[in-house]
């Protein structure tokens, strides 16, 4: 009976011991992600500044290129530069998108793991143990890990949809001028040829 209730002891003793450790290493890492954020805001910053730019550029010439047939001075090497820049850089966006989203939602996991070990563990009622549960439950409420390009944004999936939809938005109103443009000036070609036709001699 005694040693049942020593190897109990022991065992309480060691989860407890394990959720400090745990506790000390998730403070640790959620300290480091808020650095890395810190130190490489601005790059993120205008990085995704040049991405968006280069996304709507690159998408305008190839649209204009391809469904305009305008550029027609501009070589087969060019346009595989456009399509290889274009996909590059979207490439680029998602990869540090997707790497900042899943960093994130990892860090909330942590969170449904200790109450899932809550829940399960026998060990719930020694006092010292809901102590230390409190303790980092507190920790992960006040530990948001979040990736934000100087606190203008979050980057997360949500930034993909704001630069596509922002992307398509702004090509939408440079291809109606485009259009716009071209039609005004053959309109302005038609109204000359015609008016040279109807010119009496």
């Amino acid at each position: 009976m005694i040693s049942c209730f020593r190897s109990a002891l022991a065992q309480k003793n060691i989860i407890l011991t394990l959720l400090q450790k745990i506790g000390d290493k998730h403070h640790e890492l959620c300290t480091i992600t808020k650095q890395l954020n810190k130190a490489y805001a601005v790059q993120m910053l205008l990085f995704m500044i040049q991405a968006f730019l280069i996304i709507i550029i690159m998408s305008f010439y190839l649209i204009k290129m391809y469904l305009l047939n305008s550029f027609q001075e501009i070589t087969p090497n060019e346009k595989i530069v456009y399509i290889n820049t274009l996909t590059f850089q979207i490439s680029l966006v998602f990869i540090i998108v997707l790497i900042c989203s899943s960093t994130s939602k990892e860090a909330r996991k942590a969170g449904i793991l200790l109450h899932n070990l809550v829940s399960l563990n026998s060990v719930n009622g020694v006092e010292s143990f809901d102590i230390e549960v409190a303790c980092f439950s507190l920790q992960l409420l006040h530990h948001n890990v979040k990736f934000t390009a100087c606190r203008l944004f979050v980057v997360d999936e949500t930034l993909l949809y704001t630069i596509f939809g922002a992307a398509t938005t702004y090509l939408v109103i440079v291809l109606q001028f485009e259009f716009g443009i071209s039609t005004a000036s053959n309109a302005a070609n038609e109204l000359k040829s015609a008016a040279q036709t109807i010119k009496p001699q």
